[in-house]
Formats: C-alpha cells, structure tokens, sequence
C-alpha cells in the first residue's frame, strides 16, 4: 500500500480509510489511535497537536500487518495480546473471552457490597483470562479469591495475569458440571460467575470478530437447554456456599425472568436482577438463607 510519506497525518490517514472499508468512521480512526499509542507511543493528543511526526519504518510496517489482520476481523485485544479491565492489564488471546465492559459492573457491585465487611472466601467460576478473579484480588485485599476454569489453556493465561500483576488467586481446573470434582473446594462466602449464555440462535446477532475468533466454548449454549451452567452453579452452591452468602452472575438478558424463577425455586432469597449501564438486565445477585 502506497503511503504519501511516514508522517503520522498520512499514514493514519491511509489505514484509516481502509479499515472504513468495514468499520464504521469513528472506530477506524480509534482503532488506528490505539495501534499508534501502543506501537509508537503516541497519543491523541500529540497527533493533534504535533503535524510533524513521523514514524520509523519498522513502526509503519507494525501497523501495516496490525490493520491487515483488523481487515480479518481479528479482535484488536489479540492483536495487541492484551486488554484493560478494571484498571488491570491483561493478557488475552484465542483461548480466552475478551472481558466485557458489562463484567465490570458486576465486579463492581461485588466491590461495593463487600470492601467493608473483612474477610471473606471467593469462588469466581469460569474464569477465563481470571479478570474477575485478579480484580476482586486487586481490590477486596482481605478477601481469599479461588478461581476454577474447564480448560487448560484459559487457566495458563490467568496463572500469567495473576503473576505478573502480583496478585494471589488459587487457580484450579475443574468442570463445575461434574460434581466429582467438587470434593477439591472447601466453603465460600461469595460465588461469582459469567458462564457461557449466548444461544446458538443469537449468533446471527453477533459479530464476525467474535464468531470467528473468541472461544466458542465459553460463549454459546444450545436454545433447548439454555440456562444449563446457571443450574450446575447453583447445584454446586447446595453444598460450597455458606449459609447467608450470595451468588452473582451475568446474565442474557432475554432469560431474566426465568434466572429469577430458577433460584427462588432453589431456595435463595433477596434475588435481585440488575440492569447494566446501556439499560439491559444483564447480572443477578442472590442470597442463600441463613438456615
């Protein structure tokens, strides 16, 4: 691809237009914002301001195969091999979910509800990249985080998340399904969980960077048996949470009514379902009695 010259001005201006080929104007050029701080340190800010920069050839030709394989429709958090959560970087790729805005707000609600009340043992089911684990880790210091996921590979990534950030989570791979394995866990306080909710007759509304690319495994579940994880969580809570302690979940927000039913039918009381920040009824909060 011919570019004008190695100012900035051009070359952002070069890559920008081609990526409008099949995002939309506004995240092409924030996507091309993004490659520039992270691959030649420059911000918005400086680009503005500073008409005269330029990059190196190795710099120009980064961003070249960057925007070649956004083109693919490749998730720009793998590209890079990292993303931000809740004031964490973390390392991601295609054996883990990219953490979602929406996750956030379910941390944070588990951060509110609990900063004041002292120690406390946490369960965070399907981790993944161990977002929620790290998080709550970084930020209920009192707190004993233990974190378990099905696959090998997820757990690697969160092992290298916990290490490099210096935050202590007990990391086990286990299939919450198989009750055989439950014997390995001791109590919790608080269990914590974003399973798989996605059907399989919503993919026509998901995008192509996530079809094709993010884990299909921790993503999509079948239309007949749709709140299949919701059920194993809440059988593994009859025997590891305390009495009084509470579950929360991220949620499809088609499925809010029946998520209500189904834990009111297993005996929690206090269920509250939460909408997130752009209104859609996306996380759960319930109680087990205290007798």
């Amino acid at each position: 691809m011919k570019i004008k010259s190695n100012k900035v001005t051009d070359i952002r201006a070069t890559y920008t237009g081609k990526l409008r080929k099949l995002y939309p104007e506004e995240e092409a050029g924030s996507l091309l914002d993004i490659l520039l701080l992270e691959i030649a340190g420059i911000n918005r800010m400086q680009r503005i301001a500073d008409k005269a920069l330029r990059l190196s050839e190795s710099e120009i030709l980064k961003i070249h195969f960057a925007c070649k394989e956004l083109m693919q429709q490749r998730p720009i958090q793998y590209i890079l091999g990292h993303t931000d959560f809740y004031g964490l970087r973390l390392k991601v790729n295609e054996h883990v979910l990219i953490p979602r805005p929406e996750t956030e707000e379910l941390v944070e609600w588990i951060i509110k509800t609990y900063k004041n009340i002292g120690s406390s043992k946490i369960l965070d089911i399907g981790t993944g990249s161990g977002a929620i684990a790290l998080a709550l880790s970084k930020n209920l210091a009192d707190a004993e985080i233990w974190a378990l996921d099905v696959s090998t590979e997820a757990l690697e990534v969160a092992a290298l998340n916990g290490a490099a950030l210096e935050l202590p989570v007990k990391w086990i791979e286990a299939d919450i399904g198989n009750s055989s394995q439950y014997h390995q866990f001791p109590l919790f306080d608080v269990i914590v969980s974003n399973p798989p909710y996605v059907t399989e007759s919503d993919k026509v509304l998901m995008q192509a960077n996530v079809l094709d690319y993010e884990p299909a495994g921790a993503l999509y579940v079948s239309d007949a048996d749709p709140l299949v994880f919701y059920r194993n969580i809440i059988t593994f809570t009859q025997t590891h949470l305390n009495s009084g302690g509470a579950i929360f979940m991220e949620i499809n927000e088609r499925f809010g009514k029946e998520m209500h039913a189904v834990l009111a039918e297993s005996g929690f009381q206090n269920i509250e379902l939460r909408h997130d920040l752009r209104g859609r009824m996306r996380m759960v909060r319930a109680q087990k009695p205290l007798f």
